[in-house]
């Protein structure tokens, strides 16, 4: 990551992925990743189970039927501010022009509430839907028009090349 980038933070109530824009390439590059800490699935628990022969999932359907409820909105703004700190984190290091909030609009209210000031000042575009479970280059496609508006040049790097008839000593 460097300084004056966008960045991008797609969230529901489970995952949040923070991603970088590359205004050169037009790409998002994936930064890193939080889960609600009660749907992690660590690399322990995931090789006890098929040590156990009890598979990759629990076949609990209680488990099931909870996972499937809707959230919590005291679990939705708890997991906000893990989202949040995250953020803040990592604006510690690196500071980004802007940033794009996409979330369903409950996490993204929470989001809006959360935020420290210096980052809310930074929300240049939100989207109001489920998009945390789509591919980075997904994403590219479907935010293509809030990430690089039409007109909008994609980067605000000098070109470090000269023209070519300058490069030839033509005039």
């Amino acid at each position: 990551m460097r300084d004056g980038e966008t960045w991008v933070l797609v969230a529901n109530s489970t995952v949040g992925r923070l991603l970088r824009a590359d205004p050169a390439t037009g790409r998002l590059d994936w930064v890193c990743e939080e889960r609600e800490p009660g749907r992690r699935t660590g690399w322990r628990e995931l090789v006890g189970r098929l040590k156990r022969g009890l598979g990759l999932a629990p076949a609990v359907p209680s488990v099931t039927a909870a996972a499937d409820a809707a959230p919590d909105p005291d679990e939705v703004r708890g997991f906000a501010r893990v989202l949040v700190a995250m953020l803040a984190a990592k604006d510690a290091i690196h500071h980004p022009a802007r940033i794009v909030l996409a979330a369903p609009p409950d996490v993204l209210r929470e989001l809006r509430d959360g935020l420290p000031e210096r980052l809310a000042r930074l929300v240049d575009r939100e989207v109001g839907e489920d998009l945390a479970g789509l591919s980075p280059r997904a994403l590219e496609a479907r935010l293509a028009g809030t990430l690089w508006p039409a007109g909008a040049p994609r980067t605000s790097r000098r070109p470090t090349a000269q023209p070519a008839r300058e490069a030839y000593g033509e005039p």
